[in-house]
Formats: C-alpha cells, sequence, structure tokens
C-alpha cells in the first residue's frame, strides 16, 4: 500500500488504484491462509499458490461458451451438452484411487445387485 510511482504519489491513490488495492488485498488473504496452513497442529511443508487461481475455471468455462458458439448465458440443455462434449473431447476420467466412482460403472453394478435380488430360488 505504500507504493509510489516516479513523482513519488502513491499508486493506491491514483486514478487506476482498483488493481493495486485488489493486488494488495489478495497477497494479504494469501498471506493469511498461508499462515494458517503452515502453523496448524499438523502443518504443511508449503502452499501451492497457484492452486489458487481462477484460471482453471475461466479456462473450463471459456470451453463452454466456446462450444456454444460463444452464447455468454446457455440454458441449461445447452450447458449439459457443452460440458459433456468438453469432457469427452478431453477424456476425463475419475481417478482410480479418488473417493468417487464412475457413473457407468456405478450403474452397471448396481443393475447386477438387482438382477440377482430378484432371481427365482432355484427349484
Amino acid at each position: 500500500m505504500t507504493l509510489n510511482d516516479a513523482k513519488g504519489r502513491l499508486l493506491r491513490s491514483g486514478r487506476r488504484k482498483t488493481a493495486i488495492i485488489g493486488f494488495a488485498a489478495a497477497t494479504e488473504s494469501l498471506r493469511n491462509i498461508a499462515s494458517d496452513l503452515l502453523t496448524q497442529p499438523h502443518p504443511y511443508k508449503y502452499v501451492l499458490t497457484y492452486k489458487f487461481s481462477q484460471d482453471h475455471i475461466e479456462l473450463l468455462f471459456n470451453k463452454i461458451r466456446r462450444r456454444g458458439g460463444w452464447n455468454n448465458n446457455p440454458n441449461i440443455l445447452q450447458f449439459k451438452w457443452a460440458l459433456s462434449r468438453v469432457l469427452m473431447r478431453n477424456n476425463i476420467s475419475p481417478p482410480s484411487n479418488g473417493n468417487c466412482t464412475e457413473f457407468v460403472n456405478l450403474c452397471s453394478k448396481s443393475a447386477e445387485k438387482r438382477s440377482q435380488q430378484f432371481q427365482p430360488p432355484p427349484d
């Protein structure tokens, strides 16, 4: 907040103060988050600041908009279609060691269970 320009004026009080104030707020927030993560009872060894970026979600929404012909306000069907196309194109699937299961496998497993449950008893 004490950054000056070449003439000695504070940047936070100039015409383009929004960027300076936003940068200062983001830096202060990140510093507080890192302090909390690094000093908790089971502290982390490091903090990956890139993971705090909005770039990932912005890139996803940009792809979805592009799929819909740059439609900034898609309805639910357009969004669903565009998201499924993006996921299929990038071949995104759940990890094998994650805490989620693939929906297709889940459906086939539950169908197997249902068919096994309703088998007539052997004669």
